[in-house]
């Protein structure tokens, strides 16, 4: 039983006793009424299971459990401090391991309390005994055997930062201070820092000290938002639990823990703020609401719930933007054919006048353009600048894109503000097939635009030769229309000399 002791404890000098009584008078100081793990350890190892010390023993320990749980440490100060002997006296084998704690912590349960020593210490927990509490302060006060000071300090040198973290002013072992007067503790700082990094230990800890959960740092950001921005879905299950809490509060951005969610794509977070009532429809500073945030970035599950949870589709943020524009313009296919299955307006459109139909062409997003067109949405609407969804998709090169919208009527002949057509377009980018559609559905090779250019013109002044010699063979092409200052298309090619090939072709055109 001697050598089990000194194992147990890691410490010598035991194995010379012969009897139970001096062993115990010997390892007193090693165990008190709130710690005796020691001397359940030898009762499990030397007595029966079944003997009625093993079973007075038990039921001692399933008691203090529950003290330990139930009680505050400051209910266990007010009611045992004349049961603990705060002067006890302690042989120099033993050395003693203290932590002092911010008052807050008078409210949390010394098996709490354990839970962090454990976490500090770990399995070298088994060497610390005889707790004791002292009166005027939380300060905890245990016992270990000096031999295993360098292992406890090494230990407790390493969670230095978690000690300060949850509120441990100053930690020792023996003379040595680990841990010595942190001030000016902000409890709510290391709760974010804690739900941040998905410290749940830490965070479980902190709650109970009853901080303010809805803390905003500089920035406005709160641990639910940060929880939520890093997909730590068991904090925010956490977080979401505790009473109060502002679901629907907002950084300084106007952001909130479900737009953040939203916007990562976190699909478990986002169903969690949901069903604990979360504002689907809420803005931030720039008028994006949570579904703008997910249809944007194309996460079309989160999309789905926001919807399901009565998302308007129809919000738009300050640019003018809704939820199916930017999914238009980002090419996000299945998001655009659920927000169009809820009745999302097809051809809204933004502070700049841009259409879905719009932003799709210009992006080259072929089957969300044939999910719009299918929808009804209007080929010949004009933005600010009197661009139309068939001048994106030509200026961009798009012919399959030009070939679906001139079938759904796209008007060929269509001046922007600037009197320019798509034509006129697609000819400057020397795109020959789309100009070669639009010829074939009558575009007009001699319209002007206000600085009186035509295509052709245009054209030569790009050297694009191949887009020069399809337009010249448009019948009733006409090669003597002067632009503003009086120029034809043939002085256009041959003043830009590198464009010899074009001015031929205007030449043998004229003659």
């Amino acid at each position: 039983m001697c050598r089990y002791v000194e194992e147990y404890l890691g410490i010598t000098g035991l194995s010379e006793i012969t009897t139970i009584d001096h062993l115990f008078n010997e390892i007193k100081q090693y165990y008190s009424f709130l710690n005796c793990n020691l001397v359940r350890e030898i009762a499990v190892m030397f007595l029966p299971s079944k003997c009625d010390i093993q079973m007075k023993l038990t039921h001692y320990m399933q008691k203090l459990t529950t003290f330990e749980e139930s009680s505050s440490l400051q209910h266990i100060i007010d009611i045992i401090e004349e049961t603990i002997d705060p002067t006890h006296d302690m042989t120099n084998a033993v050395c003693e391991v203290v932590f002092k704690l911010d008052r807050r912590w008078g409210r949390v349960s010394l098996e709490s309390f354990k839970e962090v020593i454990h976490h500090i210490f770990e399995d070298n927990i088994r060497v610390l005994s005889h707790i004791r509490i002292e009166k005027g302060s939380i300060c905890i006060k245990y016992s270990a055997p000096i031999a295993q000071s360098e292992v406890l300090i090494k230990k407790a040198s390493s969670q230095i930062n978690f000690m300060q973290q949850i509120g441990i002013i100053e930690m020792s072992v023996g003379d040595h201070f680990v841990l010595k007067s942190f001030d000016e503790i902000i409890f709510e700082k290391f709760f974010l820092d804690a739900a941040e990094s998905a410290s749940l230990m830490q965070l479980e800890l902190l709650l109970q000290l009853r901080i303010d959960i809805d803390h905003r740092n500089e920035t406005g950001m709160t641990a639910l938002m940060a929880a939520s921005d890093n997909c730590h879905h068991q904090v925010v299950e956490l977080l979401l639990k505790v009473e109060g809490a502002d679901i629907n509060i907002q950084n300084n951005n106007g952001w909130t823990a479900l737009m953040v969610a939203s916007d990562n794509g976190h699909h478990q977070v986002v169903e969690l703020l949901l069903k604990e009532g979360a504002d689907v429809n809420i803005q931030n500073n720039n008028g994006w609401t949570p579904l703008m945030a997910a249809s944007d970035n194309g996460y079309h599950q989160i999309v789905e719930l926001l919807l399901k949870k009565g998302a308007v589709v129809y919000i738009k943020n300050k640019n003018g933007w809704a939820a199916l524009l930017t999914a238009s313009d980002n090419g996000h296919h299945q998001v655009v054919e659920l927000l169009l299955n809820k009745g999302a307006d097809v051809n809204i459109q933004n502070n700049n006048g841009w259409t879905p139909l719009m932003a799709a062409s210009d992006n080259g997003y072929h089957q969300i353009v044939e999910l719009l067109l299918k929808e009804g949405a209007d080929v010949n609407i004009q933005n600010n600048n009197g661009w139309t969804a068939l001048m994106t998709a030509s200026d961009n090169g798009y012919h399959q894109i030009v070939e679906l919208l001139l079938k759904e009527g796209a008007d060929v002949n269509i001046q922007d503000n600037d009197g320019w057509t798509a034509l006129m377009i697609a000819s400057a980018k020397g795109h020959h097939q789309v100009v070669e559609l639009l010829l074939k559905e009558g575009a007009d090779v001699n319209i002007q635009n206000n600085n009186g250019l035509t295509a052709p013109m245009i054209a030569s002044e790009n050297g694009c030769h191949q887009v020069v010699e399809l337009l010249l063979k448009v019948e009733g092409a006409d090669v003597n229309i002067q632009n503003n200052n009086g120029w034809t298309a043939l002085m256009v090619a041959s003043d830009n000399g590198h464009h010899q090939e074009s001015a031929q072709t205007f030449y043998i055109a004229c003659i």
